[in-house]
């Protein structure tokens, strides 16, 4: 039973060792890269055709993969050497070189954040307002006034229109007093007929029945009624007068407003046309574009004056560091801080010299895979020259 259990142990120990290695967490390969080169199959027939052709293409494809990699991490090391390289020739320029280096510099940036502040400028006209007012152009301050004046205008008319209306409202309730004192006069000469009727008959009776002289209060009665007729009628004749010279005012008045009605219609029409030709709510809105308008302008040419001065002076900046064998000078275009400023170029050093350490590792990496793979397949060759033939039309 004992050697039972003895064969069981020594069985699982051959076979764990012919078990593939267990992959490294990803921090160990982070921490490690070295541990990502491919390992060798432990296990593995290679009389078998189909686990020989699926080793040789893996081996393969890995020599091609390993290489790509390796070509484009070569010239990206070249490309972050060359930069170095221009650096050291920067920096080794004689003074009175390297001073007209840092003028152009000097200028690039400035122009360049002048021209990010620019286009960061949160209250500038947007393009649809201001290629309408480029199109617009010099009509723009006769369409200001014009609009302008037509508001004015527009204010008078209602204005007019108010006091007109409110001379209407007045001499309309004026009419209506005539009207009102025209009926009190004629009911009180009314009143006065009955009167004068009553007393003659109140006269007829004391004469007739207790046979009184009454020819005095005849006399009276007339006289009395004579003098409260004439007043009467004279005032009715005046509220006459003045009625058909109220209603005659009113007439007038209804005429006016008429009138000013026509011209408040036409002006408002006038308004709206010039508001829609100009697209604007008001002459005032139009007035601050047109001034946003100048404003932008002037700007927009800054800034094309700003961008020709930018352009040649990049231009420049090249020139000058090819003159001084500087091989990516286009590059200094956009870094143009680092000529001036030390503590920028120091930085960029610094980033180059990490970004060449790390393509210097990934390079070793690479490599590393490329020799142990091609080991294998001469290994294999020198293995199994049976083989040979198959293996090198899938290598070479």
């Amino acid at each position: 039973m004992s050697r039972f259990f003895d064969f069981f142990r020594r069985k699982m120990t051959e076979e764990d060792l012919d078990a593939p290695e267990e992959l490294s967490s990803e921090e160990e390969l982070v921490k490690n890269p070295e541990q990502l080169i491919p390992v060798r199959q432990r296990k593995l027939d290679m009389h078998n055709p189909m686990q020989r052709g699926d080793y040789v293409d893996n081996c393969v494809a890995r020599v091609e993969e390993a290489g790509a990699e390796l070509e484009r991490l070569e010239e990206e090391y070249a490309r972050v050497t060359s930069l170095l390289t221009d650096m050291e020739e920067i920096e080794s320029l004689p003074p009175e070189d390297k001073t007209e280096l840092c003028s152009y510099a000097l200028k690039i940036e400035n122009l360049q954040v002048d021209r990010v502040k620019y286009r960061e400028k949160k209250d500038r006209l947007p393009d649809d307002q201001f290629e309408a007012m480029e199109r617009i152009g010099e009509e723009a301050e006769e369409g200001i006034a014009k609009l302008k004046g037509a508001e004015e205008y527009h204010e008078k008319i209602r204005k007019d229109l108010r006091r007109l209306d409110g001379e209407r409202s007045a001499y309309q309730y004026r009419r209506r007093e005539l009207q009102r004192d025209m009926a009190n006069y004629k009911g009180m000469a009314m009143i006065c007929l009955v009167a004068l009727m009553v007393c003659f008959v109140m006269l007829v009776i004391l004469q007739m029945a207790f046979h009184l002289d009454t020819q005095l209060g005849y006399m009276l009665t007339a006289a009395a009624a004579a003098v409260v007729t004439a007043f009467l009628f004279a005032r009715y004749m005046d509220a006459k007068k003045e009625l058909r010279r109220v209603e005659n005012t009113i007439n007038r008045l209804i005429g006016l407003q008429n009138t000013v009605k026509i011209r408040y219609v036409n002006n408002k029409n006038l308004i709206d046309y010039l508001c829609l030709k100009y697209k604007v709510k008001n002459g005032q809105q139009f007035e601050r574009m047109y001034k946003k308008y100048l404003e932008e302008k002037e700007e927009r040419q800054h800034f094309m004056e700003m961008e020709d001065d930018l352009n040649r002076y990049k231009s420049l900046l090249v020139q000058l560091l090819r003159r001084y064998r500087v091989k990516t000078p286009e590059i200094w275009i956009h870094q143009a801080q680092a000529i001036f400023d030390n503590r920028e170029m120091v930085e960029i050093r610094h980033r180059l010299i990490l970004q060449r350490q790390e393509l210097r590792k990934q390079m070793d990496y690479n490599k590393a895979t490329l020799e142990m793979t091609r080991s294998e397949l001469d290994n294999l060759l020198v293995s199994y020259p049976q083989y040979a033939d198959e293996i090198r039309e899938k290598y070479h």
